[in-house]
């Protein structure tokens, strides 16, 4: 069946070295998910797809298995796992230097162990493995275990397209979900499984909303591999509606599903119009420019910082690319709905939206972006082919302080001459006033700066422009100790002057714990506002799509608890 091509194309490769295989630090993840150790939902599952990390794991030229059942060698790689008194060996299904692709044995014990990859007769040294009864993760068209989820728009036996940006499901539609983790089996792993629910205790959210599910068990097809059936809800609508599966009280990771009522191609106030993205669709591949003002006023303590900066690119993407990840923003989330991310972290630094990890081709626009505004002209300097990035315009923090530079006011950019694939153009934008966060740990800091992860957080704001703009609310959460972040991301309103970012959504962040050194928290919260596409888009000789758009962010330093 395709759609077990696309669950198993994603593969890492690296070079082969004659060497003891080495799995890397945290290097045992679901294969669908990707969460690190130390998140609730992180532990491997049994009877599901698990990945391995590493180096010198198998051959340079990655192989995978062409037909069942699967054996637990694969051109000389074997993978055993201990937990307790057991010892089982996986059923490789993808082996390369870089990367192994493996089902758990239903009969894995639960309980913490120990994971050994066996290479041209070299074994690694024990890595851990923290086995659980049910851990579900959905796969993603990205294959990071983020972004756009593989789902499938049920219209017939035999027509069940790929859901995406041009093929949205419609509100009420049945879709089929897949993922692994829902659980063990009492047959054979190697074999394709028998059909059955696993477990009734599981609820789809769709924008937060619980979907009515039809079917939660192993697809028939193909060993290791789940698909959940539900039927889409009444009122969800958007081009990355956040998708997630509930089993037991635990909910894994997020992905996105595009909805739209009548189907076809999806419409989102937050990315784009349908008439727009029909435009780019249709042709196969799109070529997109991004001019972005950043406009950041932090509070920490006493300490108060100002930050301006601009980034721009120019790139082409294909259609399946597009369809993998946001097309404008790398945190896309329907207005009134939240994601979560989570990801490794060193402890000293704050990002809190992993990179997108699809490739992008580079856009020749020219060698400099010509910034205006009331404050003067800057320009933002080429950094590689087709980027312009984080150009400091004003403000600054750990080095030299520039005067304030975006404030609120009209401003202009132009590429000069223009480059080979891009020609001349010029654009212009109101940066309008930044709201004013009522409730923010400043002035409330009792109520706000230490926040629950077990109970609903409202921001409250006034201002914003209700025509042209959206609010974004971030929060980050750092726990140098374990060495892991977890983010969420909301979309909102400026009209409604209040969101609650839920309990469920909280729950997925770890703990914060202090900067090493310093003891300020490594947690964040932002309120921000950015213009709607609608209101920043602008046309450029050789482009498809193109926008001038800023974000006006207020920071402050918190925990979550």
């Amino acid at each position: 069946m395709k759609i077990l091509q696309v669950l198993i194309a994603g593969v890492l490769l690296a070079p082969l070295l004659f060497a003891q295989p080495a799995v890397s630090n945290d290097g045992v993840v679901s294969a669908a998910s990707y969460v690190p150790t130390g998140f609730p939902h992180s532990g491997i599952a049994r009877g599901s797809f698990f990945s391995v990390f590493g180096q010198n794991l198998g051959p340079a030229d990655g192989q995978v298995v062409t037909s069942l059942p699967l054996q637990t060698s694969l051109n000389g790689t074997s993978v055993r796992v201990t937990v307790g008194e057991t010892t089982v060996d996986a059923l490789i299904h993808y082996t390369s230097a870089g990367q192994i692709n493996a089902v758990l044995p239903s009969r894995t014990p639960a309980g913490d162990g120990t994971l050994t990859v066996t290479y041209a007769g070299q074994t690694s040294a024990a890595a851990p493995i923290h086995v659980v009864n049910r851990s579900f993760g959905i796969f993603t068209r990205n294959m990071a275990g983020r972004g756009p989820a593989i789902i499938q728009n049920f219209v017939s036996q035999s027509v069940q397209p790929l859901n995406g940006i041009s093929a949205a499901a419609e509100p009420g539609q049945i879709a089929i979900l897949w993922g692994t983790g829902l659980g063990p089996i009492s047959g054979n792993d190697a074999v394709a499984p028998p059909a059955g629910n696993l477990t009734s205790n599981v609820q789809v959210l769709v924008g937060g909303q619980s979907a009515t599910v039809l079917y939660a068990g192993r697809s028939p097809q193909f060993p290791g591999i789940d698909q959940i059936n539900f039927q889409v809800p009444a009122t969800a609508e958007g081009c990355y509606v956040p998708i997630a599966l509930k089993v037991e009280g635990a909910i894994g990771n997020y992905g996105t599903m595009a909805v739209s009522t009548g189907g076809g191609t999806c419409s989102d106030p937050t990315t784009m119009s349908a008439a727009d993205l029909n435009a780019v669709t249709t042709q196969g591949a799109a070529k997109v420019g991004i001019v972005f003002l950043n406009r950041v006023r932090a509070k920490a303590g006493d300490l108060e910082v100002k930050i301006d900066e601009g980034r721009a690119e120019f790139y082409q993407r294909s259609i399946a690319q597009l369809n993998a990840s946001p097309y404008m923003y790398e945190y896309s989330t329907s207005l009134g709905t939240c994601l979560t991310y989570t990801q490794h972290a060193s402890g000293d630094e704050y990002d809190s939206v992993p990179q997108d990890p699809t490739q992008r081709l580079g856009l020749n626009a020219g060698t400099a972006l010509n910034i205006s505004g009331p404050e003067g002209a800057k320009q933002l300097a080429l950094s590689s082919p087709g980027v312009f990035d984080n150009t400091p315009l004003g403000g600054g923090f750990g080095g030299p302080i520039l005067p304030e530079y975006l404030v609120a006011g009209h401003y202009t950019v132009d590429n000069g001459t223009g480059g080979t694939d891009v020609g001349r153009f010029s654009a212009g934008i109101d940066l309008q006033p930044t709201l004013t966060w009522t409730n923010n740990p400043w002035t409330n800091k009792d109520s706000i700066s230490s926040i629950s992860r077990t109970e609903g957080l409202k921001i409250q704001w006034a201002g914003g422009d209700p025509d042209k703009e959206f609010v974004v609310i971030v929060g980050l959460s750092v726990n140098t100790t374990s060495q892991i972040s977890g983010s969420f991301v909301c979309a909102a309103r400026p009209a409604d002057g209040q969101f609650t970012v839920p309990a469920s959504i909280l729950s997925h962040l770890p703990v914060t714990t202090p900067w090493t050194g310093d003891g300020n928290p490594t947690g964040m919260l932002t309120v921000a506002t950015q213009p709607l596409p609608s209101a920043a888009k602008f046309s450029a000789p050789g482009l498809d799509a193109a926008y001038f758009t800023y974000s006006a962010q207020l920071v402050a330093l918190v925990n979550f608890n």
